[in-house]
């Protein structure tokens, strides 16, 4: 996956039902600029992490700060 020009798209398709708190843009692109970082963080979090949980339900609310540069975390209320 290191192969250079190289593109992973991520999309997003919200609910009708979701009208607050959407964010106007629903995908992500990625060059392969970016999959060294990414693995690197992934390898770090892996390293910490000891437990899975799998969570089945419909997404209620997402809250986080409206500024993108200041958030460092966010909230998911799931139904």
């Amino acid at each position: 996956m290191d192969s250079e020009n190289t593109i992973v798209e991520f999309a997003v398709d919200w609910s009708p039902t979701v009208r607050n708190n959407r964010y106007e843009c629903s995908d992500v692109k990625l060059t392969n600029d970016y999959y060294q970082p990414i693995l690197a963080v992934i390898q770090t979090i892996k390293g910490q992490t000891n437990k899975s949980k799998e969570i089945i339900g419909r997404i209620r609310k997402l809250e986080a700060l409206p500024v993108i540069d200041k958030r460092k975390f966010g909230t998911i209320t799931i139904s």
